[in-house]
């Protein structure tokens, strides 16, 4: 039997979407995680990493780093990467837009309202923030509606649902009135968290003991 091993910090960051897509595919696996509130633990852990980052995927004994590279590595091998060649690029090209999303649009308004930054978040939320969030939500929109099957591939659910409602969910926890207009990503994020095979996890994430202080979703 293969012995995944997850590891990341005790937050849902980067890896959250990895873990939602195990307990999704009821893949077992050991979900290892550094304190994010103790420094010196991973400054004395990030040496042994290949590339001085989280998370890392142990599979038997042969360690993947990097958050897309676990994902489609687990798309791949449980039939989450599409139906062919060329929906597996789709996949890809809407990671990429995510991420760019992410760090060039949303990040400096984000970091602050987390308490990561300083900043005005009034001033970043209206002049930066809102205006991304109209272009950038308005293109996923057209996107899952263009897939016409509730998800964001005609084929239906693929890991880029995960990843993507995942970061949505994020935002959604602190700014929900940015999702006024755009009831189609409230309902795609939960679809994704109203699985089943998700609910036992989500539970234990939701509570205080197991998620550190992070804010319920």
């Amino acid at each position: 039997m293969v012995v995944y091993k997850l590891t990341y910090f005790n937050l849902r960051g980067i890896a959250e979407a990895i873990r939602l897509m195990f307990h999704y595919l009821e893949v077992p696996f050991e979900d290892i995680r550094i304190d994010s509130t103790d420094p010196e633990k991973w400054e004395k852990f990030k040496p042994t990493t290949p590339q001085g980052k989280l998370p890392l995927l142990e599979v038997d004994g042969v360690v993947i780093p990097q958050s897309y590279a676990i994902a489609r590595f687990i798309a791949k091998r449980y039939n989450l990467a599409g139906k062919d060649d060329i929906e597996a690029a789709q996949i890809d090209a809407l990671a990429d837009f995510l991420r760019d999303m992410q760090y060039e649009y949303f990040s400096p308004y984000m970091f602050v309202v987390q308490g990561y930054d300083e900043g005005d978040k009034d001033k970043l939320r209206e002049e930066s923030f809102l205006p991304a969030v109209k272009q950038n939500f308005t293109y996923l929109v057209k996107t899952l509606k263009a897939a016409n099957s509730g998800f964001y591939m005609s084929s239906g659910i693929t890991w880029v649902d995960f990843v993507i409602s995942q970061y949505l969910n994020l935002i959604r926890r602190y700014d929900k009135e940015c999702f006024e207009g755009y009831p189609e990503l409230i309902e795609h994020i939960e679809r994704i968290h109203g699985f089943p095979q998700l609910q036992d996890y989500l539970e234990k994430r939701n509570s205080v003991l197991f998620h550190m202080g992070e804010q319920a979703s």
